[in-house]
């Protein structure tokens, strides 16, 4: 699919660059990223190009997610409405957790490092997906997949409370707000499709948005 072959390219792009030199690689990255400093200058660009651009190493397991959850749900709903809640899970938890991380520097909870970070990647939207795929199982598979997406979510976050694990929870709950405008827009079928492509295999996600 053209995503993945685009993240190919980025990522080889940034695997280069890195060996030549890691200052213009942390550069390279900020300036994609769905920072604080980002969102203020740059919003509508950072909020396409970081999910275009990949961590060193991040790229197998994002390629491995994208088949597993993003392909599979392009099956069931469509491309359109597989796009959407991509993009959906994406932009809506860069947003909401930029606008935690602000409300948390005012109140003197959060560092001024964060201002900068890097945020990159396809986390959120394919969490987002992997949400609509276990809810959108059949009634037996249903909860259990919903669970067992949840739970990791919530452990980490709990074990690691920083942006990153909030942006995957939030993300997950934007995926499961998306299903019901799914089942009412577009004829969903309603299962996973079998084997290890569901999101019960899940890929475990290093990179943030």
């Amino acid at each position: 699919m053209a995503y993945l072959c685009v993240l190919s390219v980025t990522s080889a792009v940034l695997a280069v660059v890195h060996r030549l030199d890691q200052d213009t690689y942390q550069r390279l990255l900020r300036s994609r990223s769905t920072n604080l400093a980002g969102l203020r200058s740059r919003p509508l660009y950072v909020l396409v190009a970081s999910a275009f651009w990949l961590e060193r190493g991040t790229f197998p397991q994002t390629a491995a997610a994208v088949a597993a959850l993003l392909a599979p749900l392009e099956r069931v709903a469509g491309p359109r409405p597989a796009l959407g809640v991509f993009a959906s899970g994406h932009v809506g938890a860069s947003l909401l957790v930029a606008g935690g991380l602000l409300l948390g520097q005012r109140a003197g909870l959060v560092g001024g490092h964060v201002t900068e970070a890097v945020d990159v990647g396809a986390s959120y939207g394919l969490i987002a997906c992997a949400a609509v795929l276990a809810a959108t199982a059949r009634a037996h598979r249903r909860w259990p997949l919903v669970g067992g997406l949840l739970a990791p979510l919530v452990l980490a976050a709990v074990r690691t409370p920083d942006f990153t694990a909030a942006g995957h929870l939030i993300a997950a709950g934007i995926g499961l707000a998306c299903v019901r405008y799914l089942r009412l827009s577009y004829p969903l079928a309603g299962a996973i499709p079998s084997g290890p492509s569901g999101p019960a295999c899940q890929p475990r996600f290093t990179g943030s948005g």
